[in-house]
């Protein structure tokens, strides 16, 4: 029974196991990037501002949207700039052409293998990873004209607190975003969101889960294996055994033998040849009380014999005295069966207390010397 559990419980471990490496992974990657939204809000707190002329301070579209494209170029991440009323700034992703218009690069749905085990091993996937996470994450909405307030992680950070979430988009991959307050003395003036995919760590899950299903079935084969090796060495012969006993039950006087395991030390042959042993010994019992009954059969058929025929005689005869000595023949046989009753009884009684009574060890040389003492 615990050798057939070792699959699912190394299944199950890896599962959980799976569940921690990705909530691991998210954890470091909404640090990374909470850290690079810092650099950047500093960035742009110091190098992309303006100040009033009634003292306030805001963000510089152009100023911010040029730094926040240099920025963002060793990192690839989509990145965006909203005021401290939540309106989009910059972004990332929205490029200058040299006549001044804008181009917005969208992505591109990923391509579809055609593969009815690639799709199915996906949806499983996918599947996994929402029970894992406790329920499936939001789906990511982008509308044409941002206003920050929709994000909860970019509302919480022109509160003047960074903020992560964890959303899908339209093909069900991984998005993480995080908002960082931008402040500049203090007084937040806008809010960086960074928002990147996290299909690295999709893979990275995908890998470990695909190692988790390997050791799955490796472990599966070894009680496969495990169960074939036990069944022939420990079910098999325990079933030998117990028909063996079932026939002895059954039929005792016809089987004198139960199936020896010849070759075998361990438990399962010391339990044979007990078998055998206790099958041998109700083996001589029932012979010796088979020898019995014929030995009680022949004493009283003798007495019995001498009572039919005194009892037949004495109803021809005429004569007192000889019927009187007859009736004298049969009060000793009478007599003589009522002894034999009562020794075959106490023999039975004795019988039956011996077979009652726990084998102790004795002394046997102190029991000879007493008797030898006993008699002198």
């Amino acid at each position: 029974m615990i050798v057939n559990l070792l699959a699912p419980v190394v299944l199950l471990a890896g599962i959980f196991f799976q569940g921690r490496y990705e909530q691991n992974l998210i954890t470091s990657e909404v640090q990374a990037l909470k850290t690079q939204g810092e650099i950047f809000a500093e960035a742009l707190a110091e190098g992309a501002y303006i100040t009033r002329a009634n003292g306030t301070t805001e963000l510089q579209g152009a100023i911010a949207s040029t730094m926040l494209r240099r920025l963002v170029m060793p990192t690839k991440n989509r990145t965006r700039l909203f005021d401290h009323n939540g309106f989009l700034v910059a972004d990332s992703r929205t490029l200058v052409g040299p006549q001044g218009a804008s181009v917005t690069i969208s992505r591109m749905p990923p391509p579809n293998s055609g593969d009815l085990i690639s799709a199915t091993f996906t949806r499983v996937n996918q599947k996994i990873s929402d029970w894992l996470r406790g329920g499936s994450l939001p789906l990511y909405r982008e509308e044409s004209n941002q206003n920050g307030s929709v994000y909860e992680e970019v509302a919480r950070a022109l509160e003047g607190e960074p903020a992560s979430a964890l959303r899908v988009d339209d093909f069900d991959g991984l998005l993480i975003g995080v908002a960082v307050p931008v402040q500049r003395f203090k007084k937040v003036i806008g809010s960086v969101f960074i928002v990147r995919n996290g299909k690295t760590i999709e893979e990275s899950v995908q890998g470990v889960r695909v190692h988790i299903l390997n050791i799955f079935a490796a472990a599966l084969c070894v009680t496969v294996l495990l169960s074939f090796y036990l069944g022939n060495t420990i079910v098999h012969p325990l079933r030998r055994l117990a028909a063996a006993a079932d026939k002895v039950r059954i039929a005792p006087g016809q089987v004198r033998s139960i199936p020896e395991l010849h070759g075998r030390n361990d438990e399962i042959g010391d339990l044979a040849t007990d078998l055998n042993l206790m099958t041998d010994a109700l083996s001589q019992r029932l012979d010796a009380i088979e020898s019995f009954a014929a030995d009680v059969a022949h004493e009283l058929n003798n007495p019995l014999t001498s009572l039919r025929s005194a009892v037949e005689t004495a109803g021809r005869l005429d004569d007192i005295n000889q019927q009187k000595k007859l009736m004298g023949i049969i009060q000793e046989d009478v007599q003589r069966l009522d002894r034999l009753i009562s020794d075959i009884s106490d023999a039975s009684r004795l019988d039956a207390e011996l077979s009652r009574e726990e084998s102790k060890k004795i002394n046997l040389r102190r029991l000879l010397e007493e008797l030898v003492a006993a008699h002198h």
